[in-house]
């Protein structure tokens, strides 16, 4: 069993009086467990108060679920010293979805749940309580989560701990990065649960694409799609892969207001889109998309890392996109190493209208004609969509990276002894391996989203999985 952490022994000792174990000494006492953050703290924190109540540990297993939550429940049982018992259902999700000829679940239809989480749980609640005994369960809804709603089931009693210790999101990261680490999908989803989960926004399955492109594929291969898209959708060639450089070699191109402090007004560079209802619709041979990047950036070391976030065909829709991902950077900040303050002061969003060659690139949402089977994850669009758009993007925005740079090295073209004109005379040899077609980047600046106070911070309750899924079941 692992030490109890410092934090939690000096922090929540004292308030060990303020949360009284319901039941008598028959009763049972369930923490179930989810692979997420406030399930994995609930079963440390529990156990390190009340180390003498035999806790039991449970997880229903989807055999489709975020490989970190797989991880994190590894950890949990290693640091608590007790087995989660992990129960099943007699199908998995895949197999579910064949038995329902493809059809997928989604949020009116959440066949998913009922049959692979809450029947199996039920039924084996039943079978482990004996006689009159009381089943208590323990669920992870932290004090600033007044909105979140628990689960509910006839055969036990469900209670909260930390609103009654009055425990919040800054106190379960201390625990879990003390104890047994913040599990590392954070970075890029902000709740536990099925890999290709229909609840998850369109920047959390880029994220999925770029980490995980094993699940993604897997979730790609369940959609029915008609062959008309299939063949549109082709994925773009990456740009690094045609200049014959090294994917690490590839940059996304910095704009002039980088670094720029809070009010400071920059000229953007590029034309500038009409107004944020922009309609995209293909005029000529090109089409119009907006898409976003974040950038890691520290005033003494620079671009320290960055990543693709999503796109939209509205700057409009981009924004609201980045608001909340801005919202999840900051309230999973340790996911990163990093500390709110951190977080909020190196990263960086960009946003760039990109003009694409509209006989390569598609952008307008699926819709079936009659007679066709469309099912897919996220309505208006699949997951070959997603890899196509995201795709186009990132190599017209890689393409502008190498413009950018020959631009920075310029001065040092009648230098060639010097470092630059290295960096000069490659990022020119690569740009000129490019055959293939590119967007043109039409507009490049940072896009600061609307900053809220401590406390403030809550994630998009239209985006967030039912209760059975999230709080360990």
């Amino acid at each position: 069993m692992g030490a109890i952490p410092d934090f939690v022994r000096t922090r929540f000792a004292h308030l060990a009086g303020r949360f009284q174990l319901p039941g008598g000494p028959r009763d049972q006492h369930w923490i179930p467990q989810s692979g997420g953050a406030d399930s994995a703290a609930l079963a440390i924190v529990m156990t390190a108060l009340f180390p003498d109540v035999p806790f039991q540990l449970i997880f229903t297993d989807t055999a489709a679920d975020e490989q970190g939550c797989y991880e994190t429940l590894d950890k949990v049982e290693q640091f608590t010293g007790r087995k989660i018992i992990r129960i099943k259902a007699e199908r998995d999700l895949f197999q579910l979805i064949e038995d329902w000829g493809g059809f997928l679940p989604g949020p009116n239809s959440r066949y998913c749940t009922k049959q692979l989480k809450t029947l199996p749980f039920e039924r084996f609640m039943k079978e482990a309580r004996q006689g009159d005994e009381l089943i208590h369960a323990y669920i992870g809804i932290r004090a600033d989560e007044a909105t979140r709603l628990a689960f509910t089931s006839p055969v036990i009693e469900t209670h909260l701990p930390f609103i009654d210790l009055d425990l919040r999101r800054g106190d379960i990261m201390r625990v879990l990065e003390e104890s047994i680490g913040v599990p590392a999908y954070y970075r890029r989803r902000s709740r536990s649960g099925c890999e290709t989960c229909f609840f998850q926004r369109r920047t959390e399955l880029i994220g999925l694409m770029l980490e995980r492109p094993e699940g993604f594929n897997r979730g790609m291969q369940c959609e029915k799609v008609p062959v008309r898209f299939v063949q549109r959708h082709t994925p773009a060639t990456p740009l690094w892969e045609e200049a014959k450089i090294g994917a690490n070699w590839v940059t996304f191109p910095l704009p002039s207001d980088l670094d720029a402090g809070e009010g400071e007004v920059v000229e953007m560079r590029g034309r500038k889109p009409r107004n944020d209802s922009l309609s995209l619709f293909t005029e000529g041979a090109r089409t119009t998309l907006f898409a976003a990047y974040e950038l890691f950036w520290h005033p003494a070391t620079g671009v320290w890392w960055q990543r693709f976030v999503s796109y939209s065909r509205e700057l409009a829709s981009l924004k609201k996109q980045l608001d909340n991902h801005w919202v999840h950077r900051l309230l999973t900040s340790e996911a990163h190493g990093l500390t709110q303050d951190e977080m909020a002061n190196e990263c960086r969003l960009v946003i760039a209208c990109i003009d694409l060659p509209a006989d390569q690139v598609d952008t307008s949402k699926l819709k079936a004609l009659p007679g066709e089977n469309l099912y897919t994850w996220s309505e208006g669009e699949s997951y070959q969509q997603i890899r196509h758009l995201t795709g186009w993007a990132t190599r017209s925005l890689h393409a502008e990276g190498l413009r950018q740079e020959i631009a920075q090295y310029e001065r040092y073209r009648d230098r060639p002894w010097t470092w630059g004109y290295e960096q000069l005379e490659s990022s020119e040899k690569a740009l000129s391996n490019i055959t293939g077609p590119t967007g043109e980047v039409l507009h490049l600046s940072r896009y600061v989203p609307v900053v809220k106070e401590e406390g403030e911070l809550e994630v998009d309750e239209r985006h967030i999985a039912c209760p059975m899924c999230t709080l360990g079941l």
